[in-house]
Formats: C-alpha cells, sequence, structure tokens
C-alpha cells in the first residue's frame, strides 16, 4: 500500500534523475499521476517528456491501479 504522498515523492525522485531536468514535482490523485519538470533550455521538450514517463512508468506498473500519466515540461 502507498499513500498519494509517497507515490508523489517517489515520481519526483525518478523525475529528478533524468538528464536535462532542473526540478521536478508531482501531484496525485485518485485517477492521475501529474509530473511537472523544469528542463534546461539545452534540452528538447520531447526529449525530456519521454526520458521522465520512461523513468516513472515502471513505478506505476507495481500499482493494482492504472493512473494516467501526465508529464507536462517547461523551460
Amino acid at each position: 500500500w502507498l499513500r498519494p504522498t509517497d507515490l508523489a515523492r517517489n515520481s519526483s525522485s525518478h523525475a529528478n534523475t533524468v538528464p536535462g531536468v532542473v526540478s521536478a514535482h508531482t501531484t496525485v490523485d485518485r485517477k492521475h499521476v501529474t509530473v511537472r519538470v523544469v528542463r534546461t533550455e539545452s534540452t528538447p521538450t520531447a526529449d525530456v517528456a519521454i526520458s521522465v514517463r520512461e523513468a516513472v512508468e515502471p513505478t506505476l506498473a507495481l500499482l493494482g491501479t492504472s493512473p494516467e500519466l501526465r508529464v507536462q515540461v517547461k523551460p
């Protein structure tokens, strides 16, 4: 069992490991996990979004439910 706060912290932690990510913040509700990241200016938005998704999805796959993962990238 995982509290929403724990899932948010875990997701942000994984997103912060992605090259090109300056910071990450995650919110969780019953249907969605939204990861908002700030990227470096030299890193393309699409590359960061894909990498963050790949970093966070394995954790979400372990849950009994399947919340929708949303990734928002800001310059």
